[in-house]
C-alpha cells in the first residue's frame, strides 16, 4: 500500500496478488493467479474527512482459496465502492 498525501488530500493505491495454487491436497483442481488493485481518496476538512474507494479497481472475477494449503474457495468481489465519512472529536 502506498499513500500520497498533498495539502488536505490523501491518495492512496494498494493491490494484492496471488500465483496459481491449487484448492485441493491432490493438486488436481488448478486456481489462477490474481492481482487486485484498490484506490482510494480521502479530503480532510477541520474536524471531517470524507472519503471514497474503489475496490477491486481492475475487476478481476475468479475463484480463490481462504487461505495457503486451505480447501475453502470462495468467488471474488466484483468492483465495488466504499464512501465514508469520520468526525473527529
Amino acid at each position: 500500500m502506498t499513500t500520497y498525501d498533498w495539502k488536505k488530500t490523501t491518495f492512496l493505491l494498494s493491490g494484492f496478488g496471488m500465483s496459481d495454487n491449487f484448492a485441493d491436497a491432490a493438486n488436481t483442481v488448478r486456481l489462477n493467479g490474481y492481482f487486485v488493485l484498490n484506490a482510494g481518496l480521502f479530503y480532510q476538512f477541520d474536524k471531517v474527512r470524507i472519503g471514497a474507494n474503489v475496490n477491486n479497481l481492475l475487476d478481476r472475477r475468479g475463484y480463490y482459496t481462504a487461505a495457503s494449503y486451505s480447501t475453502q474457495v470462495y468467488s471474488g468481489m466484483p468492483m465495488h465502492y466504499l464512501l465514508s465519512l469520520h468526525y473527529k472529536m
